[in-house]
């Protein structure tokens, strides 16, 4: 092999060499790295994950004091109690708020609570309550309702004056929207009747048929039906009550159609 040869087959040797050096550079100067990186990215996701669970449920964050805000008829203590069994042992950190929300919002006076984490020890109420608006007959018992038809609770008989009837029982879409028709016009006949001055002499207004309500007064001991005009509530019952005076064991019920009174007899 001449001189010329060798050097030839020393070079090509060389270039076949250098594929692997290449390789072994890369994997120390990119990948080796880029692993490191991950293992001392992982230890310090793992080391914050393990203090910062230290840090939650240590005893400064534990839920220590409860502000309630917006409870006038409802008894605060109730609130606090489902707030103390919902965090027991807890820190305000793992307090778990939308539960707590969900269960103050089962108390039938509640209409809205929001639940707030304050720290580090707070957990913070605040309620819109549902406002006491008519008395409704539901079955054989009578109780408090609010615009929406939402029974609230159970009405002394000192409380009572006039009372709603035809509410319906069933809990469908279609029963709660007619539910709210009536309780919407029983609050417009209210307001008309203690406008007129006449609420103290109404005894029960029947919404059972939103299109032919009925209000019942008393008068010579007789209970009597009254069809108002749905223009205006109080002036028909004041005119119907210019047309009973003391006529009340002789008639049955008084019609109010626009101008027209028609008055039904009984049958004696």
């Amino acid at each position: 092999m001449t001189v010329k040869q060798k050097k030839l087959a020393k070079r090509k040797t060389s270039n076949a060499s250098l594929p692997k050096k290449r390789q072994g550079g890369f994997f120390f100067t990119s990948v080796l790295p880029f692993l490191l990186l991950c293992l001392i990215l992982f230890c310090l996701g793992f080391v914050s994950f393990l203090l910062y669970q230290n840090l939650t449920e240590s005893s400064f964050f534990r839920v220590k004091n409860i502000e309630i805000y917006g409870a006038n008829r409802v008894a605060k203590d109730e609130i606090e109690r489902i707030v103390r069994v919902e965090t027991v042992g807890k820190s305000v950190w793992s307090a778990d708020i939308d539960s707590i929300r969900e269960k103050i919002e089962d108390i039938s006076m509640i209409k809205q609570a929001v639940v707030s984490k304050i720290l580090p020890s707070t957990i913070r109420v605040s309620v819109v309550e549902r406002i006491p608006q008519l008395v409704a007959q539901i079955g054989s018992d009578y109780f408090w309702i609010d615009d929406e038809g939402q029974v609230l609770k159970k009405a002394r008989q000192e409380e009572i004056n006039w009372v709603l009837l035809g509410l319906e029982q069933n809990k469908s879409d279609k029963a709660n929207k007619e539910n709210r028709e009536r309780v919407k016009m029983a609050i417009t006949m209210r307001d008309e009747f203690k406008k007129m001055g006449i609420e103290d002499q109404i005894k029960a207004v029947n919404l059972s048929n939103l299109s032919e309500p009925q209000i019942f007064v008393e008068d010579s001991g007789e209970k009597v039906a009254i069809f108002p005009d749905k223009d205006s509530f109080g002036k028909s019952v004041l005119k119907a009550l210019e047309v009973l005076k003391g006529r009340g064991k002789e008639i049955e019920a008084v019609v109010l159609q626009r101008e027209d009174v028609i008055v039904r007899f009984r049958h004696l």
